[in-house]
């Protein structure tokens, strides 16, 4: 489809010690096919205690500064300060392809009805077509937006949601640290706003190469999960069966698969692995009763 009209869009990058793989970030940016005169980019720092060691503040780019912890802040810390009525959320990690705003934004405004429109994210490994078996595991189970889009969620690693949005049922949720997005997701199904995916967009994301990365991504998972409990209104069994459910499903995914039996076994561990620290995770905070630190 063409575009007829270049509407302003607003870029909302929240990061938290990430300068380097900001950098690249900032760089994919500049090469858009869209018009750099047609977007602006917020990059919103998460700790302004932590200088950057590059200069931020240049042509269509501004550091914004938010000192309330997690990223959900730090997007509405953007969402403040945007000039656009259509707004991009990208991760300071990923790498949008040369069409991402362009795309996006056809997407969005080729149908009035279009309120958040969700965008491809490609889980790549550091040596391509090589995989290790954590990141194996991440290229299969992480920030599947097209499956996300088919439960009415989305990843805020690379969506377009139109102002209108959050002037009608609020911002992100601050006070969580993970599953925010999807919070959103619910109370703009619920206030009858429609989600759409988009294959064509397209960011670029690394996937997660250690155990102790998915380790901390477990923990994080399980405090947004704790911290979501009362505004949710979720029971703690409800949400130690939804764990376990998906384990099973994600299970069965991998049995299914065209993995070798070896990858199979091993991708089956990662998972254990996985749902285990949340688990352990939920069941400390239960019972210390305490808020999640997590970002």
């Amino acid at each position: 489809m063409t575009m007829n009209y270049t509407p302003f869009i607003s870029v909302i990058i929240p990061t938290y010690h990430d300068w380097d793989r900001l950098k690249l970030c900032l760089e994919a940016l500049k090469i858009q096919t869209y018009s750099l005169e047609c977007f602006e980019v917020l990059v919103v720092n998460n700790d302004p205690d932590d200088l950057p060691p590059y200069k931020i503040n240049s042509g269509n780019v501004r550091l914004l500064k938010e000192s309330k912890k997690g990223s959900y802040a730090a997007r509405n810390a953007g969402i403040m300060q945007a000039k656009s009525e259509i707004l991009a959320f990208i991760d300071s990690d990923c790498i949008p392809k040369p069409n991402w705003l362009r795309n996006g934004i056809v997407s969005i405004t080729d149908d009035s009805e279009n309120s958040i429109v969700a965008g491809h994210v490609n889980v790549f490994p550091k040596l391509l077509n090589k995989p290790n078996i954590v990141e194996l595991f991440s290229m299969n189970f992480e920030l599947n937006q097209e499956k996300y889009v088919k439960i009415k969620r989305f990843a805020t690693a690379n969506v377009f949601i139109k102002k209108n949005v959050f002037k009608s049922i609020g911002n992100f949720n601050h006070s969580l640290k993970s599953n925010g997005d999807f919070e959103l997701a619910t109370r703009a199904v619920n206030n009858f706003f429609s989600i759409k995916y988009c294959k064509n967009c397209v960011v670029d994301h690394p996937a997660r190469s250690s155990f102790n990365q998915i380790s901390i991504k477990a923990k994080r998972k399980a405090g947004g999960a704790y911290d979501s409990l009362s505004i949710l209104k979720i029971s703690v069994i409800r949400l130690v069966l939804s764990i376990f459910k998906l384990f099973m499903t994600d299970s069965l995914k991998v049995l299914i698969s065209k993995n070798s039996v070896k990858n199979k076994l091993k991708l089956i561990f990662v998972i254990i692995f996985y749902q285990t620290i949340k688990i352990l995770e939920l069941m400390n905070l239960i019972f210390r009763k305490k808020n999640s630190e997590r970002r």
